[in-house]
């Protein structure tokens, strides 16, 4: 399992967390066994720019390769 945090997500991309999470690693969608929602977080501190925060766990077959 590997913590990937600081996956920032507008508001219009809230059900995008996977592929965001996919796109910072830089692998594909099959490469992933599960993923599990660690901590949420709304970051509103710009009124102009709020956005969902995650900390996510991705479990991969292979992590010392991914790593």
């Amino acid at each position: 399992m590997i913590r990937v945090s600081n996956i920032k997500v507008t508001l219009a991309e809230r059900g995008e967390v996977r592929s965001a999470v996919l796109k910072k690693l830089g692998i594909a969608n099959s490469a992933v066994s599960h993923l599990h929602i660690y901590k949420e977080a709304i970051d509103a501190r710009r009124k102009d720019n709020i956005h969902f925060v995650y900390t996510v766990d991705v479990g991969v077959p292979d992590e010392l390769k991914l790593l």
